[in-house]
C-alpha cells in the first residue's frame, strides 16, 4: 500500500501545478490560485532536498507544514463552493492536501521496523559479504578493521537518502582525520553506486548488498519497500531501511541508529562525537 501511495502522490503532486496553470491562462478563476497554494510547498519541500546543497535530514519536522496545507484546504473548499467549482475543492482540498500530504507525512514516512536482536550497541557485527562497484567479494571483517561506519541507504532515487550522504561527503575530511573508514551500503544495481561513486569523488566504499541478502541477515530488510513503478529502472522491490552503525577494531557496535522515520536522519557531527567518545574511552 504505501509504494503504491508514494508514487500516486508524487504523480498526483507534479501535476498538480500544470492542470492550474493551465486553467488559470485559458479559464481565469480564483480557485486554481489556490490549487497552487495548496499543492506548491509540499512540491516545493521535494524539489528542496535535492537542489539545496545543505540540506539537514535532522529532526526534519513536518508538522508546520501541514497546518498551512490544511488552512489551504479549506480556503479552498470555500472558494471552490464560491466559484462554482467545488469538484476542484473537494479534489484537491480535500484528496490531495488534506489526504495525500497527511498520509505522506504521519503514515508513510513511518518505518515498521519491529524489534532487532542483531544491532544493539556492545553486540559484535556479524560477518558478511558485499560487492565493490567493480563486482568484487568484500568480506566485512577483513576490509575493515578499524572504526568503521557503516550506512545503509536505500538508493539513488530516494532524495532523503542522498542528502544523507552529501552531509557525510561534506564531513569526509573529519572521518579520515580521524581513521574512520565510512561505507556506503545498497541494494541497487551496481551502475547506480558507481554514479554516486563517480559523482561524490570522496574516500569511501560504495558497496551493493546483491538481492538484499546482507540487509535481510541484519533484519533490516524492507519488503516491498519501493515506490510502485521504479522497478522499470532496474530497482528490485525490495529495499532497506535506513541503518547506521559504528564498530570498533573488534568488530564491536559502540553505536546504532535505527531510525523509526524515513525522513530523519543523524547529523554526521552526531558520528564524530561518538566516535570521538569512544576512543576517549579506550
Amino acid at each position: 500500500m504505501k509504494s503504491l501511495f508514494i508514487s500516486v502522490y508524487m504523480m498526483l503532486l507534479m501535476l498538480a501545478p500544470i492542470h492550474a496553470s493551465y486553467f488559470i491562462i485559458s479559464d481565469f478563476s480564483y480557485v486554481w490560485i489556490v490549487v497552487l497554494a495548496a499543492t506548491l510547498p509540499m512540491l516545493i519541500f521535494f524539489l528542496s532536498i535535492n537542489m539545496t546543497p545543505y540540506f539537514s535530514t535532522y529532526n526534519l519536522n513536518l508538522t508546520p507544514l501541514y497546518v498551512w496545507e490544511v488552512a489551504t484546504a479549506i480556503l479552498l473548499l470555500a472558494v471552490g463552493y464560491l466559484t462554482g467549482h467545488w469538484l476542484v475543492g473537494i479534489y484537491y482540498g480535500i484528496g490531495v492536501t488534506l489526504i495525500g500530504s497527511g498520509l505522506y507525512i504521519y503514515w508513510y514516512s513511518k518505518l515498521e521496523r519491529g524489534s532487532n536482536n542483531i544491532l544493539k550497541v556492545g553486540a559484535r557485527l556479524p560477518n558478511f559479504e558485499l560487492k565493490d562497484i567493480e563486482g568484487q567479494s568484500v568480506s566485512f571483517r577483513q576490509a575493515f578493521e578499524g572504526i568503521t561506519l557503516i550506512v545503509f541507504y536505500r538508493g539513488n532515487w530516494c532524495p532523503i537518502c542522498m542528502a544523507q550522504i552529501k552531509r557525510l561527503a561534506e564531513n569526509a575530511k573529519e572521518f579520515r582525520e580521524r581513521e574512520v573508514d565510512v561505507v556506503l551500503v545498497s541494494p541497487q544495481p551496481p551502475s547506480y553506486t558507481f554514479a554516486l561513486a563517480k559523482k561524490l569523488k570522496v574516500p569511501f566504499y560504495f558497496l551493493v548488498d546483491e538481492e538484499n541478502k546482507v540487509a535481510q541477515q541484519l533484519k533490516i530488510s524492507s519488503k516491498e519497500g519501493m515506490p510502485k513503478g521504479i522497478e522499470l529502472l532496474g530497482y528490485d522491490s525490495e529495499t532497506v531501511y535506513p541503518t547506521v552503525i559504528l564498530t570498533d577494531n573488534d568488530g564491536q557496535i559502540f553505536y546504532v541508529d535505527l531510525t523509526d522515520n524515513y525522513r530523519e536522519r543523524p547529523e554526521p557531527v552526531s558520528f564524530i562525537d561518538e566516535i570521538d567518545r569512544h576512543y576517549a574511552i579506550s
